[in-house]
């Protein structure tokens, strides 16, 4: 057993010497034969306390001497503090001495806590100054700081050493490895993209914008903030990071991901603890950051299936040239000081080994719970191995406008002051940012691409080489291949004169480059899914490439190989080197280009596309691969895609890819054949029974992207009168005959009627509905999510949310000044919304009452659904569904739908048919997305489609007699399945204030006689 002897003051000392404590006895609840000794272990005893402390510190293996701002109490015998009388009892014992300084320029102490006595404070100096005579393992600042760092310095007391025979100091490893993570991730090196200067770099903290994500996971209704105004807008991840152990970060390729985690990790390695920390992060925290490619992990699962992620790690930073590390890692775990920067679980190769990785992620956040985990992966595939529900999932927001400036404002201004701050300089940048900006935004398209951080990123280098800014991402990153090899040629060197690169007597470009890591980058892709590989491999790749296409000798290809690689790395900088003799791609997307590349110049490219349309990491290189081609072969490689019949959890992932290489090129490009065969698979795709959900909700998201809608997004559904008898009323009522619209109203639809002046005509906000002074007093001229890209205007099918009870009854009168003037005669615009009821005897279009919508939804009888018979009662929800055995029968183009024959003894019946939170999505669907979910009132062609899930209705009743809430029915996206039952009913102020269903409430209009 290691004792170890804890010796400081204790009025100023009192909180860090518990968090030592406390980190000592975690290290002995994991195993550590570790014992502490120390004033708190006193009690009674027949011996003075200074006998008692000496006695201690002759029966401790090591001394930890803690030394803040006081001399403490004195022995009268001595004269002596206790800590000092420890201290040199220590010395005369010859204990090992493990000794802690304040720094009191860092460290926030009270001032009353301060030695005051002048005696004391001279014999406290002197103290000091003997202490620091002797090796002082290190200052420290809170107390969490001063537990690290005692933990780590007694690793080697503890048995813990790098080798047989040698003792680690760990916190010397400590500073090494922070000084290895800072200089890898102080820089973001642009070399690599495109050339303007002998070298790019600019600095990650200047350059770097904070990003935004969903609203977290934990705003679920039975979880939800009260500030229903804070989460109106995105949220900047590092408000998240203090308050979540366990982050799973989703984006879309160059969404920041990686960037993210390399500005983590450097606001750690430079200044963890410290008050700059908390200013870039939010924390102030010593949190020691471990980042590493989880791919690369994955990987040596392969080969040792028993590894685990505590052991490996020595072994990636080993190969980094980094000493062993071990120590160090288990140490600052041991007392839950880690935070894990798990980057691209994306990228790990199959699902298989994906759902491997998963679970040792999951074992080390189970075996070390007070350590923190951030995982990233794209958001493509990540649903086939996903982490468990302690995860909490975030989704990184596009940039909007504001991050678009403000990324021109700071890339600008770390630009133009690489050579120094002046305020030429200065308004060079401000001049620069404010031109980028207005370029971007003066084509919609590039403006689109802008919203992605590495897009916008290779947008600013190219706007610096004054050349037009692109349209599509394929074009940018040819112009970075033709920029970073062609560039050069252009540089000038001290004699004036272009400066060309060669490989042997063959001068670098564009196209040899391209043909000479093509097929590197497709091997890497399907070889190598940890995104690195060995020189001996990368040698032969590229000599085996100049043999066959410059007609090399086989000696000679091999000595180019490697003076490819040299030029590669040093020169260009596409490759980079991670780690002794690993290469790979400087970002994964120009891997993926350079094999785009590859596939559709040299293989049958409609084959191999085919052949992987299954698997989602090759979806950026088929996208990319149609992005390159032209005419009729762009339709060759949308079609073989779509065809590639892909079956079980698959399904419709070949469909959805297709359609999204179409929104890729362009519909026009694609060809009209092509997408008059694409467009119905993709509507089968989206309602398909059959299809695993998230692809459905993709499809629709395709759909919606191309510009689909149903054909009879406008119509009306005759729902005939009689009786219902609702449970909260325990009453009968008699409803007359009635229209209902047979769709929620879309954002297509309310976007009329704000381009029409609905907000700003009076006649539709009667003051008598209270909407008149709601109105006026919010200046409100749209829904409340109406920016937001999850829910508002860019989503055209989906159903409007965020509408206050007011502006659902304003959107209603304004269809009934519609339906006035259609009869007459007039040329009205927007007449199609209400096309149905011309013929029709109806006088009144509003919201529906609670008896109203209850009967259009087919009573509420035996706690029904909307869409079956009385009998049924589903079994308790499964989490993750997969697909439901029966068929929608959809026919036509105009939506119409016979009533499926379905079996309902199992609750994926109910996924199948409604956007309920089971389904997992996390957000709303299209409207016309669960056609087998509708309900055929009695003679009725058509069903009546999402009266379950996806958004609460409005109602025009009120909760309760003389209530100020109104009645909603019809459940939503955010609440569970069983609230999707015809009976379910929520009340909600009409304002919408504070309330947990901003993102849920929408609008079904009636039409009444």
């Amino acid at each position: 057993m290691s004792k170890v002897f804890l010796s400081s003051t204790w009025v100023d000392l009192q909180k860090h010497r518990q968090a030592v404590i406390q980190a000592l006895e975690r290290l002995r609840h994991q195993g550590h034969d570790v014992q502490w000794l120390g004033m708190e272990a006193f009690g009674a005893r027949d011996k003075l306390p200074a006998d008692a402390c000496l006695q201690f510190v002759e029966q401790a293996d090591v001394y930890v001497g803690i030394f803040g701002v006081r001399y403490g109490s004195r022995d009268p015998r001595s004269g002596l503090s206790m800590t000092e009388a420890e201290y040199r009892h220590a010395v005369e014992m010859g204990r090992p001495r493990l000794l802690f300084v304040i720094d009191k320029k860092r460290a926030l102490v009270r001032p009353d806590h301060f030695e005051e006595d002048a005696e004391s404070q001279k014999l406290l100096r002197q103290l000091k100054a003997d202490v620091l005579k002797e090796r002082v393992v290190d200052f420290f600042t809170t107390p969490e700081d001063l537990a690290s760092k005692v933990v780590t310095a007694l690793l080697p007391y503890l048995g813990l050493t790098a080798a047989p025979g040698r003792r680690v100091d760990a916190a010397v490893l400590r500073r090494e490895y922070l000084a290895y993570l800072s200089d890898s991730c102080r820089w973001l090196d642009f070399r690599g993209i495109l050339q303007m200067r002998e070298v790019v770099r600019l600095p990650t903290e200047q350059v770097f914008v904070p990003l935004k994500v969903t609203p977290p996971a934990e705003l679920r209704p039975d979880r939800m903030a009260e500030e229903a105004e804070r989460i109106q807008e995105k949220v900047p991840i590092q408000e998240l990071l203090p308050r979540h152990r366990r982050l799973v970060v989703l984006g879309d390729p160059g969404a920041g991901k990686t960037t993210f985690l390399r500005y983590v990790a450097l606001a750690l390695a430079l200044a963890a603890g410290s008050a700059t920390t908390e200013e870039r992060l939010g924390v102030q925290a010593n949190w020691l950051p471990v980042l590493f490619p989880i791919a690369a992990y994955a990987e040596k699962l392969k080969d040792d299936a028993d590894l685990s992620l505590t052991d490996y790690l020595p072994q990636y930073f080993k190969a980094r040239e980094l000493p062993d590390l071990g120590p160090l890692f288990r140490a600052e775990m041991a007392q839950g000081n880690c935070l894990f920067l798990l980057d691209g679980l994306d990228e790990v190769g199959s699902p298989g080994d994906r759902l491997a990785a998963v679970k040792r992620v999951a074992d080390l956040a189970r075996r070390y719970p007070d350590n923190r985990i951030i995982v990233t992966s794209r958001i493509a595939g990540y649903h086939q191995a996903p982490l468990a529900d302690d995860f909490l999932h975030l989704t990184i927001q596009p940039f909007d406008d504001e991050d678009i400036a403000r990324f021109a404002q700071q890339w600008c201004q770390a630009y133009e002051t690489l050579d120094g701050v002046t305020s030429q300089a200065e308004e060079r940048a401000h001049q620069r940012a404010e031109r980028l900006v207005a370029e971007i935004h003066s084509d919609p398209n590039i403006a689109k691409l802008a919203a992605n951080p590495l897009l916008l990123s290779i947008l600013a280098l190219i706007h610096y080489q004054g050349t037009r800014l692109p349209h599509q991402r394929a074009e940018l990153y040819r112009l970075c291949v033709e920029a970073l090899a062609e560039t050069w040629n252009r540089a000038r060197g001290l004699s004036g004169r272009p400066i060309n690169l060669f490989l042997g007597d063959r001068p670098l470009d564009e196209r040899f480059v391209v043909d000479v890591l093509g097929p590197v980058a497709f091997w890497m892709h399907e070889e190598r899914p940890e995104r690195v590989v060995e020189r001996r491999d990368l040698e032969r790749l590229i000599a085996d490439r100049l043999q066959e296409h410059e007609q090399v000798s086989e000696p000679r290809a091999r000595e180019l190989a490697g003076d490819f690689i040299q030029l590669m790395t040093e020169k260009v900088g596409l490759l980079v080197a991670r780690g002794l003799d690993l290469f790979g791609f400087l970002h994964l997307t120009f891997e993926e280009y350079l094999a785009a590349r590859y596939l559709v110049e040299w293989l049958d490219y409609e084959e191999e596309a085919s052949r992987r349309a299954a698997d989602p990491r090759w979806d950026e290189v088929i996208r990319l691969g149609a992005a390159c081609l032209r005419g009729r072969y762009v339709a060759r490689l949308v079609e073989a895609v779509r065809n590639a019949g892909l079956k079980g959890e698959a399904l419709g992932r070949d469909v959805v890819l297709a359609g999204r290489c179409a929104l890729d090129v362009g519909p026009r490009v694609v060809g009209g054949q092509v997408m008059e065969r694409l467009t119905p698979r993709l509507v089968e795709t989206m309602q398909g029974l059959e299809v695993p959900i998230p692809t459905r909700a993709d499809a629709g998201e395709v759909l919606d992207e191309l510009g689909w809608l149903p054909t009879d997004l406008d119509a009306w559904v005759h729902v005939p009168g009689g009786e219902v008898y609702l449970h909260h009323t325990q009453h009968t009522e008699t409803v007359p005959d009635l229209w209902m619209a047979r769709y929620p109203v879309t954002n297509a639809q309310y976007e009329r009627f704000i381009q029409a002046g609905g907000y700003d005509n009076p006649a539709y906000w009667p003051k008598e509905t209270g909407a008149r002074e709601w109105r006026e007093g919010t200046k409100r001229s749209q829904p409340y999510w109406w920016e937001d890209s999850r829910f508002g205007r860019s989503r055209r099918g989906y159903p409007v949310v965020g509408v206050t009870w007011y502006e659902a009854l304003a959107y209603c009168a304004w269809l009934n000044k519609l339906l006035e003037r259609v009869p007459a005669g007039e040329d009205v615009p927007n007449a199609a919304l209400v096309a149905d009821l011309v013929d029709t005897p109806a006088q009144e279009i509003t919201l529906p009452s609670e008896a109203e919508w209850v009967r259009a939804a087919g009573g509420e009888g035996n706690n029904r659904y909307p869409w079956q018979p009385p009998a049924y009662t589903p079994s308790p929800p499964t989490p993750s569904p997969n697909a439901c055995p029966e068929r929608s029968r959809r026919v036509g183009r105009g939506g119409k739908v016979e009533r499926p024959e379905l079996a309902l003894s199992k609750v994926e019946g109910v996924l199948a048919r409604a956007n309920v939170e089971e389904s997992g999505l996390g957000y709303t669907t299209p409207v016309a997305m669960y056609p087998a979910g509708a309900f055929f009132p009695s003679g009725a062609e058509d069903g009546i489609m999402d009266l379950a899930g996806n958004v609460w209705e409005w109602t025009r009743d009120p909760w309760e007699e003389e209530s100020p809430y109104k009645a909603l029915r019809g459940g939503a996206w955010l609440w569970d399945a069983d609230r999707a039952r015809v009976g379910s009913r929520r009340y909600i102020p009409p304002e919408l204030l504070f309330s947990r269903l901003l993102w849920v409430t929408g609008v079904r209009p009636v039409a009444l006689l």
